[in-house]
C-alpha cells in the first residue's frame, strides 16, 4: 500500500477551465507514513462510566506497549507521541488536558484496545 500527495489543478495549456490534471508531490509507503503524520493521540474520556477496573486495565496497556517498544527499540526509531485527554459527560461539559511527562507509543494493539472499548475511546491527531 501506498500514500500519493498531490495537488489537483486545472492544465495550464488547456483553455477549457473543467479540464483538470493530477501532480504528484511525493509517493510514500503507507506504513511508513502513517508513522511519520501521527503528531498525538487524544483519548475521549467518558468520565460518568470511568471505574478502577477500567484505570487498571488501560494503566496495563500501557505497560504493555512500551515493554513492547523497548524489545525494538534497537531497530526502530522511538515511536513515542505526546497523550492528550478530553474527559466528558453526558450533560456536554468536557476539560481538555495534556500530559508534559507521559508520551504513548504507536503500537496496532494499543489502538484495536480503544477502538473495543466503551469508556475510552481514542482520536489520532
Amino acid at each position: 500500500a501506498i500514500y500519493i500527495r498531490g495537488r489537483v489543478q486545472t492544465k495550464k495549456w488547456s483553455s477549457d477551465p473543467t479540464d483538470l490534471s493530477f501532480n504528484i508531490q511525493s509517493i510514500d509507503l503507507l506504513g511508513v507514513i502513517g508513522d511519520n503524520l501521527i503528531k498525538s493521540i487524544t483519548l475521549l474520556v467518558d468520565i460518568e462510566q470511568l471505574n478502577m477496573e477500567t484505570l487498571n486495565e488501560i494503566n496495563q496497556q500501557f505497560i504493555q506497549s512500551q515493554h513492547a517498544n523497548n524489545a525494538e527499540k534497537h531497530t526502530e526509531e522511538n515511536t513515542e507521541v505526546p497523550l492528550n485527554f478530553v474527559l466528558y459527560d453526558k450533560s456536554g461539559n468536557n476539560v481538555k488536558m495534556f500530559s508534559r511527562s507521559c508520551k504513548i507509543n504507536r503500537s496496532r494493539e494499543l489502538y484495536e484496545y480503544f477502538e473495543n472499548n466503551d469508556v475510552i475511546k481514542m482520536k489520532i491527531n
